[in-house]
């Protein structure tokens, strides 16, 4: 018999390996859910081993899924991750350059000051 427990740790192993939208993911998983209670009330006494048989491996069931989610979508949904991901990677880089340079002329201002300060004195 399988545990709620093992049940979960298969859907979220069929979860890892479902690269696509949250939306998606959800209606896939709510699908896989929905089998697995049906395949359980059928045979309440079906091991894992058999489930995995019967449903088969999170990744082959992830990748069936990706087909019926459809290839245009997925590779829409990656793209997407990937301007995302280098839209952050550009916004944490400025951020530090801003604060070096902010903290490097804080550093150098009050020197500039006194210089200044010191250049009116001579002049006097």
């Amino acid at each position: 018999m399988i545990s709620e427990k093992e049940r979960e740790k298969y859907i979220c192993a069929v979860a890892r390996h479902l690269h696509c939208a949250k939306a998606d993911k959800a209606a896939c998983l709510a699908s896989l859910e929905a089998s697995i209670e049906e395949i359980l009330q059928q045979d309440p006494q079906l091991s894992k081993e058999q489930l995995y048989e019967v449903i088969g491996e999170p990744k082959a069931v992830a990748k069936e899924f990706a087909e019926a989610i459809g290839e245009e979508k997925i590779r829409r949904y990656k793209r997407k991750r990937i301007a995302m991901s280098m839209l952050i990677a550009t916004l944490a880089v400025g951020l530090m350059v801003g604060l070096y340079f902010l903290l490097v002329y804080d550093a150098v201002q009050p020197t500039v000051v006194i210089l200044q300060g010191m250049k009116a004195l001579l002049l006097e």
